[in-house]
Parts: C-alpha cells; sequence; structure tokens
C-alpha cells in the first residue's frame, strides 16, 4: 500500500495524481509540482482526496488537518477533504474553530465516485 491524492475539479473531474517518489504507506510527500497545480486552479477545485493503509472509518491525521488548514489559509477558501480506506470513505470540511475539521461517512454512494477506483489502484 502506498498513499497516493488527486485534486478535484469543481465539475468532479480530477485535475492532477500526486504519486511522488517516497510515499509510503503512511504518508505522502509534498511536491513543488503539488503546491503548482493547486495554485494556478485554485479557481476550479473542489476538494483533495487520499488513501490511508487498511481498512474502516478514515479519520485525519494531526498532519491532514495542519495541511488542510495551510491550503485552505493559502487559497482563502474551504475545500472538500476526502479520506478512503480499502473499505470505507469519508469527506471533511472546516469547522468554525482553527483545526476543526467535520467529517461525514460516505455511504453506497462510495461505489459511484469515478475517481475512486483510479485512486484506490495507485494506492492498494
Amino acid at each position: 500500500m502506498m498513499e497516493s491524492a488527486v485534486i478535484i475539479s469543481l465539475s468532479g473531474e480530477p485535475l492532477y495524481w500526486h504519486l511522488p517518489e517516497g510515499r509510503t504507506a503512511g504518508s505522502i510527500p509534498d511536491s513543488n509540482k503539488l503546491w503548482s497545480v493547486i495554485w494556478e486552479n485554485r479557481n476550479n477545485i473542489l476538494g483533495i482526496a487520499h488513501t490511508h493503509p487498511g481498512k474502516g472509518i478514515p479519520y485525519p491525521s494531526w498532519t491532514d488537518i495542519t495541511t488542510f488548514d495551510a491550503c485552505e489559509l493559502g487559497l482563502g477558501s474551504k475545500l472538500l477533504w476526502w479520506i478512503f480506506t480499502e473499505d470505507n470513505g469519508a469527506v471533511f470540511i472546516k469547522g468554525n474553530k482553527k483545526y476543526e475539521y467535520n467529517g461525514k461517512l460516505l455511504d453506497k454512494s462510495i461505489d459511484e465516485i469515478p475517481w475512486l477506483i483510479e485512486l484506490r489502484k495507485h494506492s492498494y
């Protein structure tokens, strides 16, 4: 398993697959390319999805939360943040407090997310 990420456009299409060298089962490094794509597409990003190892309900790590917050501060807008495990998915959005991200477990509609199959192929 290798963590993988994808930037999703406002139309729900993948804009960029983040599959850098050095990724592991527990982390996915940042890169200049990733930040360039985010900035260049800042008016067309719905959110960013990434994978976590194993099965079960996904929750953001502290690194995830601080990254979410930094991205949103830099962009000046809220994004959707999806996290997927082998068998579940959840989406998180900024709450009212700093570092507060509220999550919602995705139901069977998870099977209708067109880019999820590819994201999981890059990961598992």
